[in-house]
This record gives C-alpha cells, structure tokens and sequence, in this order.
C-alpha cells in the first residue's frame, strides 16, 4: 500500500513538471467575477461578469489573443415608499496579451495587458412600472497582474486582482450625454476574477 501511495504521487509530481506552456500552444480560458452585497438594510446588489478568452503562444511566455465580455449588475432598493429595481446589462471585446513568469513548473504569475470595450443598457424598475435606464459605453486599456496553478499538465487554475490603467466611459439618457475618464490603480474587490485555462 505504501509504495502504491508513493507511486501515485510520483506520478502527480511529474505531471506538474511538465504543467507548462509552449510556443504554439492554443490557450483557451474562461473566468468570472461576482459581487453580492448590501450596503445597508434595505439596499442589495447583485453583479456577475463572464469573460471567455482564446489566444496563441508566440513564445513559450507569451500568448496573444481576443477576449468576449458579458456583465449583469442587479440591484434592489427598498429605503423609500416603494421597491426601485435597476437591471443592466453589457457586452463587449478587445485584444490582449499575456507575459508568464514560471518560478515553478505548476505555477506561473503573469501581467496582462489588454483593450477593452463595452455596450450597456439598464430598466429601472418603479412599483412595477419598468422604464429605460441610460446607455452606456466603456473603454479600458490597462494591466492586470494574476497567477496560474496547473492541475495538470494542460489544465490550470487562475486568478487575477487589480487594474492599472486608464479608463473612459460615458451614458446617455434622453438626449443628455456624460462621460469621465481617470488614470490609476483599482484594487476594488470586484476586480478579483477566477477562471480555467485549457492549452491545446
């Protein structure tokens, strides 16, 4: 039994001293980040953000590719006499590219840099009675740290937190236009994103 334990894990440990990219690798990866809160008693959130990514490996550390995005932000607001309910939605894409650096054969850290943009639109919800809420268009372009654990040889766990970079964006209702746009770190929770790669 115990030089069938050994064997078992002789084998997981060489499977993590390959677990990692090469050049010409196909990588395909889905994340997601989600938020569920109340600042107060009577106000709760609910945000959800999938982003599914394919990209090629130029080198054995990099990778370059094309990223889809869909986000869902909820919220429900029960201070006043009646119950508000906000519902948006947005869809967007961009381009990015990825540098890993391997201090371990099943762990990598990596910086992304990537452009992004985004579409939206929101209801707001009245004691029943549903109204559109403003249009919205975001752009980012920026870096994003994160880590990668391979399971296996083809198969890795990720995370990433954090943005540092630029971003815009502006709403429209009625006719009447905003826009802002700033420079900095985010270290916001809601940038927290876990996803699985997939090499091929």
């Amino acid at each position: 039994m115990k030089k069938l334990q050994l064997l078992v894990v002789a084998l997981f440990a060489t499977t993590l001293a390959f677990a990692q990219p090469e050049k010409g690798n196909i990588f395909l990866n889905g994340s997601l980040n989600f938020d569920i809160g109340s600042p107060s008693a009577d106000v709760s959130n609910f945000n959800l953000g999938i982003t599914p990514k394919v990209g090629y490996f130029v080198s054995d550390n990099i990778v370059v590719g094309l990223d889809l995005g869909f986000a869902m932000a909820n919220s429900k607001d029960e201070s006043g006499a009646v119950e508000v309910k906000t519902n948006g939605l947005s869809f967007g894409g961009g381009a990015f590219a990825r540098y890993y650096m391997m201090p371990a054969d099943h762990f990598a850290m990596f910086f992304e840099g990537g452009l992004n943009t985004s579409f939206g639109s929101s209801s707001v919800e009245t004691a029943g009675n549903s109204v559109d809420g403003p249009s919205t268009f975001a752009l980012n372009a920026g870096i994003t740290p994160g880590m990668s654990i391979y399971v296996s040889k083809k198969i890795a766990l990720e995370a990433n937190y954090g943005f540092l970079g630029y971003t815009t964006s502006s709403s429209e209702i009625g006719g009447v236009k905003t826009s802002q746009g700033n420079f900095g770190l985010n270290l916001n929770p809601n940038t927290i994103r876990l996803g699985v790669s997939v090499l091929f």
